[in-house]
């Protein structure tokens, strides 16, 4: 009876201990819940904390109810070929778009667009952060091991894609409820994880004994991961802002602005551009214009010399300009001592023609001397000119006839 009374003890102190480390140890939903928040304040500057979450065991069949219609599907990559996935509702998606693209997130209003492998690619940083960092904290070997090495690989155009690449028979499926932006968005990232991998002997029969290269990627893999990153990054779409002109104007008038007004450009304005990047930074210069209708704009091309300058002798013919002769080293010594220089290469001119004579310009007759007055004096002297006869002017005597003027 002692006996039984003393195992008791031990089994509820055993008990007691194990709830207590399992409360403090990392598991896979605290990690998960730790990391998300973390993760994405780090990259994003986005506050985004887990609400709920789910960690359970699927069999690859039951994954298909997991994949909702208008969701972000993309394909994780993991050591020895195994695939996984990651599953973002639209919610979610259009949240971290819009903080990486327009610094705050809104409430969502309509319909959700089609996903696109810009949205991927936004994306995906916050997956491989997520999951290395919570291959780090993880306790556990077995949940350590799913975790390792998994990262983004590509997006997946519909759900038929993500069932035919998830080869295992079973998934570690880890589902969380998030809120972006303290209750402007809510979404659902739920993660597809193959099982670890078989640890120790060769994963097929070209390996040798004691070679242990499952963990090194072959070239071939090397080249095709290098490939697809680069079709990737091509594939992104660039958002550029075209500026016309900036206005200054008071604020009242601005509040009171209605569609139909009408703004006065400053001269010179139009139709010059500014290409600017969504940070506000000027990255080229053009032309407005239209294309069949529709508003276009040229971009003007970046001089050659302003990236390569053109320095060599085998250049010369590119940039049009004379040929220059060296000087010689006498001219030298003769620039240093202010002697004149004789200037070479000029043209014969001796058989030009002479000048045609220019006529004879009559002489200036003498004029005559005025004397030395003062102003006020030159206004009162008397004009002593010389008229003509003027008995020859038209009788005046049809004019009409003037009041007299009398003087005040």
């Amino acid at each position: 009876m002692a006996d039984q009374e003393s195992q008791s003890v031990l089994r509820r102190k055993a008990d007691a201990g194990t709830q207590e480390h399992q409360a403090r140890a990392m598991t896979v939903a605290k990690a998960m819940r730790l990391g998300i928040a973390r993760v994405a304040d780090a990259l994003m500057d986005l506050p985004l904390s887990a609400i709920g979450i789910v960690v359970e065991r699927r069999e690859a069949d039951a994954c298909a109810d997991l994949m909702t219609e208008g969701s972000l599907l993309m394909l994780l990559d993991a050591p020895r070929g195994r695939i996984g996935a990651a599953i973002l509702s639209a919610d979610l998606a259009g949240g971290l778009i819009q903080q990486q693209t327009m610094g705050s997130v809104r409430p969502p209003a309509g319909e959700a667009r089609a996903m696109t492998n810009t949205d991927a690619a936004l994306a995906a940083p916050l997956i491989d952060g997520l999951l290395e960092r919570a291959e780090r904290e993880v306790e556990a070997l077995g949940d350590r091991a799913v975790l390792e090495g998994v990262r983004f690989g590509s997006r997946a155009e519909e759900p038929r894609m993500v069932q035919m690449a998830l080869e295992a028979p079973d998934f570690l499926v880890i589902r969380l409820t998030l809120d972006m932006a303290k209750g402007a968005r809510q979404g659902e990232l739920t993660l597809l994880l193959p099982p670890a991998p078989a640890r120790g002997g060769p994963t097929n029969e070209d390996d040798t004994e004691g070679d242990d290269t499952s963990g090194t990627p072959h070239e071939s893999e090397v080249a095709e991961n290098r490939t697809a990153f680069t079709d990737l990054v091509f594939g992104l779409k660039a958002y550029l802002k075209m500026e016309l002109c900036k206005l200054k104007m008071p604020l009242a008038d601005a509040t009171h602005m209605a569609v139909g007004d009408v703004l006065e450009l400053p001269p010179g304005a139009f139709p010059s551009a500014r290409v600017l990047a969504p940070d506000g930074r000027c990255v080229g210069t053009g032309t407005i214009g239209q294309v069949d209708g529709i508003r276009a704009l040229r971009l003007d091309p970046k001089p050659i010399y302003a990236s390569a300058p053109r320095r060599r002798a085998s250049d010369q013919d590119d940039l049009d300009l004379p040929e220059v002769q060296p000087l010689e080293d006498q001219d030298i010594a003769q620039i240093e001592n202010d002697a004149p220089v004789a200037v070479p290469h000029l043209p014969d001119m001796s058989d030009l023609a002479d000048p045609p004579d220019l006529p004879e310009l009559p002489d200036i007759p003498d004029l005559p001397d005025f004397p030395d007055l003062e102003p006020e004096e030159a206004r009162a002297a008397p004009i002593d000119v010389d008229l003509p006869d003027l008995d020859d002017l038209p009788d005046l005597a049809d004019l009409p006839e003037l009041a007299a003027v009398r003087e005040a």
